[in-house]
C-alpha cells in the first residue's frame, strides 16, 4: 500500500466513530502519544477546530518533557507555508515577534475563519515557553501545514 493510501486510511479511521466493542481501553493521552513515537515516525491528532479542551491538552502536551524528548517537529494546519520563516523566528530563534505578526500566522491561510480561536495562539506561546528551556538542537519546530498560494487574506485585499 502506498504512503498516501495509509494516510487516507488513518484519516478515515480518525473520523469514523468507533464501536464500543472495538474501542481500546482508555489510557492517559500524553504517555500514549509519546509511546506511539517509539513505533511510528508520524503521530497525528485529529480535532474539531477551536475546542478549548483540545487547546488545553495541546499546551499540556508540548510542556511535557517526555513529549519534548520524543517529538522535534509539530505540523500545524493553522499556518500556511508563507508563515514558515516567521514561525522559525518565533519558536526556534525565540526572537521577539509583535502580537500582530503572530496573529498573521493563522489569519493568512487558505481557511482564515477556521483558526480565529485563542487556543492556537496559546499553543504557539506554550511551544515558545518550552523551547526557552531547551538547547537549540532539541527545540520543537513548528511546520506550517497549510498550502502556499493565493490565500484568503490576499484575496480580500484585491
Amino acid at each position: 500500500m502506498s504512503a498516501r493510501g495509509r494516510w487516507l486510511v488513518v484519516l478515515l479511521l480518525a473520523t469514523s466513530p468507533a464501536r464500543a466493542a472495538d474501542a481500546p481501553a482508555p489510557s492517559p493521552a500524553i504517555p500514549a502519544i509519546v509511546a506511539a513515537f517509539a513505533t511510528h515516525p508520524v503521530v497525528a491528532i485529529a480535532e474539531s477546530h477551536g475546542l478549548v479542551q483540545a487547546g488545553g491538552f495541546y499546551v499540556a502536551l508540548v510542556r511535557d518533557s517526555t513529549f519534548q524528548r520524543a517529538c522535534n517537529t509539530i505540523v500545524v494546519e493553522f499556518a500556511s507555508a508563507q508563515s514558515q520563516p516567521l514561525l522559525d523566528r518565533l519558536v526556534l530563534d525565540l526572537a521577539p515577534v509583535p502580537a500582530d505578526s503572530v496573529r498573521w500566522i493563522w489569519r493568512n491561510t487558505t481557511k482564515v475563519a477556521s483558526w480565529e480561536f485563542p487556543i492556537y495562539g496559546r499553543l504557539l506561546a506554550a511551544i515558545v515557553e518550552a523551547n526557552r528551556a531547551l538547547p537549540r538542537a532539541r527545540r520543537m519546530r513548528v511546520v506550517a501545514g497549510d498550502t502556499r498560494g493565493r490565500l484568503v487574506a490576499d484575496a480580500h485585499a484585491q
